[in-house]
C-alpha cells in the first residue's frame, strides 16, 4: 500500500520510525484478515483533500493495492489528470477503462463537476451576496444623486453669493465634495468593518481558507469612494456653473 505524509508521521510518532516508512509493514485491523496479515508500505504521497474544505476529512489515508490483480471491478472511483480535456482525450480514457475487467459500464465526468456540486451552497451563497451587493450599490447611487440634488437646490443663494463674491466653479465643486465627505467616510468604515467581519465568520465554515488582507478592504473603500465622487462631481458641477444672478432673483 501508499500511505499519506500525515499517515507516515503519525506512524512515526506511535512506533518510533526514525527513519523511511517505505518498506516497513503495518496492520490494518479494518482490513487485515489476521493478526500476521500485515500490509507493506511502497511508496508515500503529499496529503490531499478528501471531501471538500467546508467538511475536509483530516485523518491519514491510506490506498491498497494487489501487485498480481490488475482487475478494477471492485474499483468504485479513479481520478485521471489530463493535460487536455479534449473529446479525443476523453475518448482515450474511456477505451483504456473499457479493457478492463469491470462489472459495470463505467461513467466518466469532468472532476469540475465534481467540484462545483460539492460547493453548490457557497456558490450560492457568493451569488446572492454579489447581487445583493449591487442592488444596494444601485439604490445607494440613487440616493446620493437625489441628496446632490436637494443639497445643491437648498444652497442655491449660499452658492450664487460666493461666486459673486469670486468664488470658481472648481472651488464650489470641492466645497460639495468636502461636505460630503464627511458622511461618506464614516459609513464606508462602518461598511468595511462589517464586511470584515462577515467575511471572517463565512470563512470560518471552512477547513482551509484564506486570510482577507487588509489592502482588499482599502481598495474596495478607495473604489466606492471615488465612485461618491464622480456621482457628485457630475450632479454638482451644473449647480457650480449656473448663472448666481438667476438664482439671486428667485430668491
Amino acid at each position: 500500500m501508499v500511505v499519506s505524509r500525515s499517515f507516515a508521521e503519525r506512524m512515526a510518532q506511535l512506533a518510533g520510525w526514525t527513519d523511511s516508512p517505505v518498506g516497513k509493514q503495518v496492520l490494518i485491523s479494518e482490513h487485515s484478515r489476521s493478526d500476521n496479515d500485515l500490509f507493506t508500505i511502497i511508496g508515500v504521497y503529499d496529503d490531499f483533500v478528501i471531501g471538500n474544505l467546508r467538511t475536509m476529512d483530516q485523518r491519514p489515508s491510506v490506498m491498497f493495492g494487489d501487485a498480481g490483480d490488475h482487475n478494477i471491478s471492485s474499483l468504485s472511483g479513479a481520478v485521471v489528470r489530463m493535460r487536455d480535456m479534449s473529446p479525443e482525450s476523453v475518448a482515450k480514457v474511456k477505451q483504456v477503462v473499457d479493457r478492463a475487467k469491470a462489472t459495470r459500464d463505467p461513467e466518466i465526468y469532468p472532476y469540475s463537476i465534481v467540484l462545483a456540486d460539492e460547493y453548490h451552497d457557497e456558490r450560492n451563497l457568493r451569488d446572492s451576496i454579489i447581487i445583493c451587493g449591487v442592488a444596494a450599490l444601485v439604490i445607494a447611487l440613487v440616493g446620493l444623486t437625489a441628496y446632490i440634488i436637494d443639497e445643491t437646490n437648498r444652497r442655491r443663494r449660499e452658492i450664487a453669493i460666493r461666486k459673486v463674491n469670486g468664488a470658481s466653479s472648481p472651488s464650489i465643486v470641492k466645497m460639495i465634495i468636502r461636505d460630503v465627505t464627511w458622511l461618506a467616510a464614516p459609513a464606508l468604515a462602518i461598511g468595511a468593518f462589517v464586511a470584515y467581519m462577515s467575511a471572517t465568520s463565512w470563512l470560518q465554515r471552512f477547513a482551509q481558507s484564506i486570510t482577507p488582507s487588509l489592502w482588499l478592504y482599502l481598495a474596495a473603500i478607495l473604489l466606492l469612494y471615488l465612485l461618491i465622487m464622480a456621482c457628485v462631481i457630475y450632479r454638482s458641477y451644473s449647480a457650480a456653473t449656473s448663472n448666481p444672478t438667476l438664482a439671486l432673483k428667485s430668491e
